[in-house]
């Protein structure tokens, strides 16, 4: 190394930029051609190709992306003409569409970010709000809904440079199924474009390419379940569980499907959620692959230190802000630790910031470390690492102007210099500090307590255990075709996101779609080895077990007037309850209004809600406000919707109804359902009303929405159950 590299290195803080990309397998087996969920399609039209056009034109700029081979499938499936749920019915002529696909629409067109997705295209706007108010759209209502709902989640840039699709977006509202077809179709072609454009950064020197495990599996827990409780002793866990072939699989294929991608081996990984351990570690580095990204509490952990920041400086920046070098066995790896304060905030926060300030505060931030390092050794570096996709949906523009912005001013500043990450690590050499030890754990709180110990997770753990010992006994039964495929639905069903949304720790509308891939991936193990499918894998894993959990239960009989005020204290009296006390998001952070309580009950003919709002809480700050009921009687659901009915004054003052409108799935008549609002929201719908009579199963949940803020939902996760009481309910419970 020169001495001439040292000067520029101790002039410049060097900086280390990875974008992590993955999306999980949304097809099961039992429909391998069509996706359930349309994630990947929307973050590769907006985000995948977005990005990659960002760098290409920026001059010297040097940054890092990481992808799972499983999100690498689905785009190669698109490109192929495979659909998702959403695409196969947008592609039907709107006239053409039966009651039941509209709905289906309507339940995922307006899904995303409200005030960066919907609220900048006027008729987007006014159609969601249509919905909002009304329940349902029009044909032409719906078909606008459709064209620009794709046309929002293509990248702002693409937009501007396709003189085709940036017509559509000039015209806005009236589309025909002919502009349809064509945007639709053009999207679809977007994709085909994006792996191309990544090996072109590669030639091009901007980016270094890496990989995660094949289909994004906790590496540490497929090795061995039992090191959860290293990192957390309190933990619960399920009957131990060891899949050592797989998680080998899972690393040495991601390798292969890299390879044969780009025509080179990646170098380093991020492990999937950040998740090391020991073995792990020595797994990783008998593959070949040189360095791993983690997160900063797995230092701290494993050098026995506390990460503080005192007014956002760290107190030990000289351990965090180095690479590091851990002896596994036969080798040596090098492994990076991100700066998890510095990622959160292009993650979670600048999204709420003007991009120019934002970029100011982060490069600000950068010139204080560099500071703090002083004279430190020249191996000194910051380590940024984030996802590469979700964020963008709460950013304007999808993150355009900010991320243009941020590397074009991190590539012009004299104090910062931007790598890739094996060239950086090759040029200060081997001689680095050591680690003696590694605390297993992932990026979320140093453990692995999001995947594993919940009565939910442990359950899909013993699922995924129990299969694999049916498989492998079957194994001299099955043809090699068989087996292989048995095991891809087994590996496919190793992955992380599953285990992310059982439990009570995220909520979206989508987790009962989670649920099902991953039962029916492994039901489908079951019916190729010609076995009888458990009983666990036959009804949803998520209804257990916030039925019990934090729920008090009805314990007499109650007959409430229903009119929206704070009256007598024995209308409520011998109520069930739960509390909202659960933040719902996909990720790992969000932004909600609160409703803080539900009430619940019934007398023989009727059963009853009731919302209690705070005092600071006014309805009219939330113009989106609504919320839905859904109740199963015997397996059957029936969805109840909510709006507020509001009139405008000679003086433009909106005024809202007492009364709501109220709106059924099953096309049921709504007029013996009363539903008020004033100092609380009371509710009643009659037991005839949903066909449930005496002793019928009955189980319920509520979600409540205002503006664009992901729903406050009753209870957290799972159902409410009760069953439809008879004349000695209050006998039965009085002798409990």
């Amino acid at each position: 190394m020169t001495s001439s590299f040292f000067n520029e290195m101790r002039s410049k803080l060097n900086l280390l930029i990875l974008w992590h990309m993955h999306q999980p397998a949304y097809s099961s087996a039992k429909d391998p051609t069509r996706f359930r969920l349309p994630w990947t399609r929307l973050h590769a039209t907006k985000d995948y190709l977005g990005m990659a056009r960002i760098i290409a034109k920026i001059n010297g700029v040097r940054t890092n992306f990481n992808f799972t081979p499983a999100l690498w499938e689905q785009l190669r499936s698109y490109a192929q003409n495979a659909e998702d749920r959403e695409l196969q019915l947008s592609r039907i002529p709107v006239d053409n569409l039966t009651e039941n696909q509209k709905t289906s629409l309507l339940e995922t067109i307006f899904t995303g970010n409200f005030h960066t997705m919907i609220h900048p295209h006027p008729r987007y706007r006014e159609v969601h709000r249509i919905y909002q108010r009304r329940g349902y759209l029009s044909n032409a209502e719906l078909r606008d809904a459709i064209v620009l709902r794709i046309l929002a989640w293509i990248h702002p840039e693409t937009l501007q440079d396709d003189p085709h699709l940036s017509a559509m977006m000039r015209k806005a509202s009236g589309f025909t199924e002919s502009d349809k077809s064509e945007v639709i179709d053009r999207s679809i072609r977007l994709i085909s474009r994006i792996q191309p454009e990544y090996r072109r950064l590669i030639e091009s020197g901007k980016a270094e390419i890496t990989v995660s495990p094949y289909y994004h599996p906790i590496l540490p827990l497929l090795l061995n379940t039992d090191c959860a409780r290293t990192a957390d002793p309190s933990l619960v866990l399920p009957e131990k569980a060891t899949f050592p072939v797989d998680a080998r699989w899972h690393v040495s294929e991601a390798i292969e499907y890299h390879r044969n991608l780009f025509g080179d081996m990646p170098n380093g990984m991020w492990p999937s959620e950040g998740a090391v351990s020991i073995d792990t570690m020595a797994l990783i580095r008998e593959c070949n692959i040189q360095w791993v990204l983690t997160d900063e509490d797995i230092l701290a952990r494993s050098l026995g230190v506390s990460f503080q920041r005192k007014a956002h400086i760290l107190n030990h920046p000289e351990l965090l802000y180095r690479p590091w070098r851990l002896d596994t066995g036969n080798a040596s790896i090098i492994l990076l630790f991100r700066d998890h304060f510095l990622s959160d905030l292009i993650g979670f926060e600048y999204q709420h910031w003007e991009p120019e300030k934002a970029v100011r505060d982060f490069l600000k931030r950068l010139t204080e470390i560099r500071s703090l390092l002083g004279d430190s050794p020249e191996e000194c570096c910051v380590t940024i690492v984030l996802d590469g996709e979700n964020a963008w949906e709460h950013y304007h523009e999808g993150g355009w102007r900010f991320l243009e912005l941020l590397f074009r001013t991190l590539t012009e500043s004299e104090q910062i210099e931007l790598h890739k990450i094996t060239p950086f690590l090759d040029l200060i050499g081997p001689d680095m500090n050591r680690l003696t030890s590694l605390s297993p754990g992932t990026w979320i709180n140093g453990n692995f307590n999001i995947w594993i110990g919940h009565p939910e997770k442990n359950i899909g753990w013993e699922c995924l255990r129990q299969a694999s010992i049916s498989l492998e006994a079957e194994r001299s039964n099955l043809s090699d075709t068989d087996y292989a495929y048995c095991k891809r639905l087994l590996r496919i069903a190793q992955g992380s996101d599953w285990f992310w949304w059982f439990g009570d720790d995220h909520h979206a509308l989508e987790k009962p779609a989670f649920d099902l891939l991953f039962r029916e991936n492994l039901q489908e193990i079951y019916l190729r080895i010609a076995h009888q499918i458990p009983d666990v894998l036959l009804s949803p894993i998520l209804k257990i077990h916030s039925l019990a959990q934090d729920v008090q239960y009805p314990r007499t009989m109650i007959h409430p007037k229903i009119d929206g005020r704070i009256g007598s204290y024995f209308d409520w009296w011998g109520s069930g309850h739960v509390e909202s006390k659960i933040q719902f998001s996909s990720v790992h952070k969000s932004d909600v209004f609160e409703i803080p309580e539900l009430s619940f009950g019934f007398d023989l003919k009727t059963i009853y809600f009731l919302l209690r709002l705070t005092s600071d809480l006014k309805i009219t700050m939330f113009p989106d406000f609504r919320f839905r009921i859904l109740l199963l009687v015997n397996s059957v659901p029936f969805y109840f919707n909510f709006f507020p009915v509001t009139s405008e004054t000679k003086d433009h003052e909106i005024i809202f109804s007492r009364k709501l409108k109220i709106t059924c799935s099953k096309g049921k008549s709504v007029n013996t359902v009363q539903a008020v609002m004033d100092e609380t929201i009371e509710i009643s719908i009659p037991f005839k009303t949903i066909n449930a009579n005496v002793s019928d199963r009955l189980e319920f949940f509520i979600e409540v929405y205002g503006r664009d803020s992901l729903p406050v939902r009753f209870p957290g996760s799972g159902m409410i159950l009760i069953h439809v009481p008879d004349e000695s309910f209050e006998d039965q419970m009085w002798h409990l």
